[in-house]
């Protein structure tokens, strides 16, 4: 196998994955764009309240989503498409009852965030808002 096929091989391999964090990572991003020409206080209380929401989320997102991908290459390459279901089942489980917590923790970000040693009240009303508003628009 040449050099030429191994690249290629990878690239079909890897693009789905590298897309879906591509189209992630532009989500977030054109969401501090917008609140970035609301003003200083919104894009201060978005990234304030991102902290906690990046932080609460990772495990679902990094621990369910890579286990999943490593699981069904390897039943798919095994030639077991129906352990790949299952454990796509499973995942799709795991993640739904994962997400109850962490909807809980977004929605509760603002008053955890009033502890953090932030004077402005302003940036605080911004950070409980930001999370409540992506729960509403994800739901």
């Amino acid at each position: 196998m040449t050099t030429s096929e191994i690249r290629i091989r990878i690239i079909s391999a890897s693009w789905p994955q590298a897309s879906v964090v591509a189209c992630r990572l532009a989500t977030d991003l054109t969401y501090v764009a917008i609140l970035g020409h609301l003003g200083t206080d919104k894009l201060a209380g978005s990234a304030f309240a991102g902290v906690v929401k990046t932080i609460s989320s990772v495990v679902l997102w990094q621990g369910f989503g890579n286990a999943l991908i490593t699981l069904s290459s390897q039943a798919v390459g095994a030639g077991n498409p129906k352990l790949a279901e299952t454990w796509l089942q499973t995942s799709i489980l795991c993640c739904t009852v994962g997400s109850i917590p962490v909807a809980i923790i977004w929605w509760f970000a603002g008053d955890l965030l009033a502890f953090a040693p932030c004077e402005d009240t302003n940036v605080v009303h911004y950070a409980r808002l930001c999370p409540m508003v992506h729960n509403l628009v994800m739901a």
